[in-house]
C-alpha cells in the first residue's frame, strides 16, 4: 500500500490542511469558512509542489483510482526518481520505491498501471 501522505505531505511538502488544526476544527470554524480556506490553501500547495509532476499528481485523490497507460510508465517512474532524490522520509521512499518496482514491471511487459484506491 502506498503512503499517500508521505508522498504528498512529507516528500513534497504539500500543506497538509487536517495537521494545520491539530485533526480538528471547531464547528463554528466550519461554518465560518476556515475548512474551505485550509482546502483551498492545500489545493494551491499541491499544485505548485506538482507543477513538473504531473503523472504523480494523479496519485493525489484519496478515493479515486488512477490509470496510467503502457506510455506513461517511464515518466511516472522518473518523476518518482526526481523525487526520491529529495527526501529521507522513510514512508516516503518506501512509497516511491514501490511505485518505481512497479513501473518497472509495467515497462518490462508493456503494460498500464491500475492503482486502486481504499
Amino acid at each position: 500500500m502506498l503512503d499517500k501522505e508521505a508522498l504528498f505531505f512529507q516528500a513534497l511538502k504539500v500543506f497538509n490542511p487536517a495537521a494545520a488544526v491539530g485533526g480538528r476544527l471547531s464547528a463554528s470554524d466550519c461554518q465560518k469558512g476556515k475548512w474551505e480556506d485550509l482546502w483551498d490553501q492545500f489545493e494551491r500547495s499541491l499544485k505548485q509542489s506538482t507543477v513538473a509532476l504531473p503523472m504523480l499528481r494523479r496519485l493525489k485523490e484519496e478515493y479515486e483510482d488512477a490509470n496510467y497507460g503502457p506510455e506513461e510508465a517511464s515518466r511516472l517512474r522518473e518523476e518518482c526518481l526526481t523525487v526520491r532524490l529529495g527526501t529521507d522520509d522513510m514512508s516516503a521512499l518506501s512509497s516511491l520505491d514501490k511505485l518505481i518496482r512497479a513501473c518497472d514491471e509495467a515497462l518490462k511487459e508493456r503494460s498500464g498501471l491500475y492503482f486502486a484506491s481504499d
